[in-house]
């Protein structure tokens, strides 16, 4: 009898376990998100023109910091001012130089270093 009633309780311990992980990995993720909000659209700028880009991070883990990227490459990061913020938003004033079309991106990363999926822009820069 105590061995029958070791092995259920042991069971269902496990199977407690078991749905516990399911849980926590279908909706205890440490994710992020970003948002542009300047520019909303895709647009034309002369050579030289700058650009202001407004973007806003979230993670209920605290947002780290923003990246800025220009064609997938980093050219600037604003870091949080306060810790676990777990709302932020950054600005980066970018001057095009390069004529032709460019991909201008942002990035948020929460305290747990997990980076959101990236927000993009189009920009075609005309000399």
């Amino acid at each position: 009898y105590w061995i029958a009633c070791g092995v259920i309780l042991t069971g269902l311990l496990v199977i407690r376990i078991l749905v516990g992980i399911y849980l926590f990995a279908t909706f205890g993720k440490a994710s992020a998100s970003v948002t542009i909000l300047q520019p909303t659209q895709a647009m034309g700028v002369e050579s030289g023109q700058g650009i202001v880009l407004v973007a806003r991070g979230k993670s209920k883990n605290g947002v780290q910091r923003i990246v800025f990227q220009l064609d997938d490459v980093p050219i600037s990061q604003q870091p949080s001012s306060q810790p676990n913020q777990q709302t932020m938003q950054a600005v980066f004033l970018w001057f095009s130089s390069q004529p032709g079309i460019h991909k201008l991106s942002v990035v948020a990363y929460n305290n747990l270093g997990v980076a959101s999926p990236p927000d993009s822009v189009l920009v075609v820069v005309v000399p």
